[in-house]
């Protein structure tokens, strides 16, 4: 081989194996994080929230390609809900997977989702949850230092009871549910009879098994993540509130990101929400088959209007202050 051959082959050889080097060498370095945020719920791992939350933090971190890395702390590692929301707009947690309610007492107009049969299905509520009107009111939050980003949805509320089936609002009347932690809630369930007992969600269990209550409203997930079936007999299929999942996040931590990256996050938040709602549609028809094969007996509810019909004084008691178009816009879907 010529010499000026052998020059060119070696030197090429030469090139192509620092070239090589150098990408090896790339693809191996470690992205360092240019921001590093805490994210947090208050739910269990196989709970939509948790899950979801979970699923959102993941996706960040793998969208952003190492920019952000987020670490998610479930199973109220942090603290409980309230105490979350807390740390989110002091800043010290950036980040939150939520429930509406547990927002009810920073934004009023927001737990306009959360009133009593407002929405006739799913379909409905999932359409609100995208309308024009719901990104009004994430907008609301804001003024208390939180960016929302978008609803999911945590599944309608069931009455999970120890003993007693219920079947009628008259069932109820008396007995010592367990709410959430709003004004609606306990508001509703005043209005059925019943007397609502705000309980820390982590006390749930202990609550049913030694009567402290009759029973609790909840998604029909969070019966299995706290094993519920354990300790009640008994589940009514009342769908009577929708429980909307809130992706949340320190304001001032969002607007630290370059709107490149404020999309990643936007858009992930998104992406997880979808997802809470084909999971809970999935689960529903399977959870009720699970907890059948447990010994509960699932009833559903024949006259749902009976229950509606009662709620009528939570409306005129909450309308004013949430605003009666408002309501009447998320009922519609818009």
């Amino acid at each position: 081989m010529k010499l000026h051959v052998r020059l060119a082959v070696l030197l090429g050889l030469v090139q192509f194996g620092t070239g090589a080097a150098i990408a090896s060498a790339q693809t191996q370095a470690p992205v360092t994080p240019e921001f590093t945020f805490k994210c947090a719920d208050d739910s269990y791992p196989g709970q939509t929230l948790s899950d979801t939350t979970g699923i959102w933090a993941d996706e960040i971190n793998k969208r952003s390609h190492g920019r952000i890395h987020v670490d998610h702390f479930t199973s109220a590692t942090l603290g409980s809900s309230v105490t979350l929301i807390q740390q989110l707009r002091l800043g010290a947690i950036e980040m939150v997977g939520s429930t509406v309610p547990n927002l009810a007492g920073i934004d009023g107009h927001l737990a306009a989702f959360t009133m009593p049969f407002l929405f006739e299905d799913a379909n409905v509520a999932r359409k609100a949850a995208n309308g024009a009107t719901a990104v009004a009111l994430l907008g609301e939050l804001e003024a208390q230092g939180i960016k929302g980003l978008n609803l999911g949805t945590n599944g309608f509320q069931v009455l999970t009871m120890r003993d007693k089936a219920i079947l009628t609002p008259a069932d109820l009347k008396g007995l010592r549910i367990r709410s959430l932690p709003s004004k609606i809630d306990t508001a509703a369930i005043s209005a059925l009879g019943a007397n609502p007992t705000p309980i820390v969600y982590a006390q749930l269990y202990l609550a049913l098994q030694n009567g402290t209550v009759d029973g609790t409203e909840s998604s029909l997930s969070a019966v299995g993540a706290i094993k519920a079936y354990e300790v009640a007999k008994y589940i009514s299929l009342t769908y009577h509130a929708w429980l909307p999942q809130i992706f949340i996040m320190n304001l001032k931590a969002f607007q630290s990101l370059p709107p490149d990256l404020q999309k990643v996050v936007t858009d992930s938040a998104r992406y997880a929400a979808d997802l809470s709602w084909q999971r809970e549609e999935i689960a529903a028809t399977k959870l009720v088959q699970d907890y059948t094969s447990r010994g509960m007996k699932i009833n559903t509810i024949a006259n749902r209007a009976a229950f509606r019909d009662l709620m009528r004084p939570v409306y005129d008691q909450m309308g004013p202050d949430i605003g009666t178009d408002t309501l009447a816009k998320l009922r519609q879907g818009r």
